[in-house]
């Protein structure tokens, strides 16, 4: 069960802002509690979840934000966790926090791809610092492979769909969109008739200006994450 996360949340994803999330996963109570607040103060958005299993049935890789994964140490559990992340979304931007570590555990974690690596023991500040630079390269990502679309778009269409279009108004071709997400021409070819039919345009032109429209009015993640400073 979701253990933690704020009251607009609960109302049904309804709030005016959408904050980046802040996805906590640890079997300590107290832990979630703590770094729930160290991300709300950072005002971001937490989602806390004592289990891995709770957690990957709520995320959603196509929110902007960040994923705190605690554990004891690096071992087969937690590898196997992060790939099941990478294999979701290649970009994710992961945090370790352990209890106990060896220097070799550390460096084949930031080899698989993890972003952060704190300790269970450091300060408050220091986890809410990881948090804040771990969203900021979440924000340069998304701009580079483009998954910036608005909100009131996004949640007209399928997770597929949504990946479909965020590369076509950022101009990648069929075969680019193929090899990215692992699809066949014909796939795309129908989901994009799909994507235009629900988002009301003939062509990628349209689409393009349908999301420049919706950014402008939107008060999405992407809106928010404007106030941050890129690197």
């Amino acid at each position: 069960m979701v253990i933690w996360q704020e009251k607009e949340t609960m109302d049904g994803w309804s709030n005016k802002v959408m904050k980046p999330i802040v996805y906590i996963v640890a079997p300590s109570a107290e832990f979630l509690e703590s770094t729930a607040i160290a991300a709300h103060e950072s005002h971001f958005m937490p989602l806390a979840y004592e289990t891995f299993e709770q957690f990957a049935e709520y995320y959603d890789e196509l929110s902007a934000g960040c994923i705190l994964l605690a554990a004891q140490r690096f071992d087969s559990v937690a590898k196997l966790q992060v790939s099941r992340i990478f294999s979701r979304h290649s970009s994710a931007q992961i945090i370790l926090v352990l209890s106990n570590w060896k220097l070799a555990e550390v460096v084949l974690a930031v080899q698989q791809g993890v972003c952060e690596i704190v300790s269970d023991r450091d300060r408050h500040d220091t986890i809410a610092m990881a948090i804040g630079q771990a969203m900021q390269r979440d924000h340069v990502c998304r701009s580079q492979l483009g998954f910036d679309l608005p909100r009131t778009i996004r949640n007209q269409l399928e997770n597929q769909e949504a990946e479909i279009l965020c590369r076509l108004i950022n101009g990648r071709t069929t075969k680019e969109i193929v090899a990215e997400l692992d699809i066949s021409a014909r796939t795309i070819h129908y989901r994009k008739k799909a994507i235009y039919a629900k988002i009301g345009v003939q062509d990628r032109n349209e689409a393009i200006e349908v999301c420049r429209r919706h950014r402008k009015s939107d008060s999405s993640q992407f809106g928010w994450y404007a106030s941050l400073p890129t690197k």
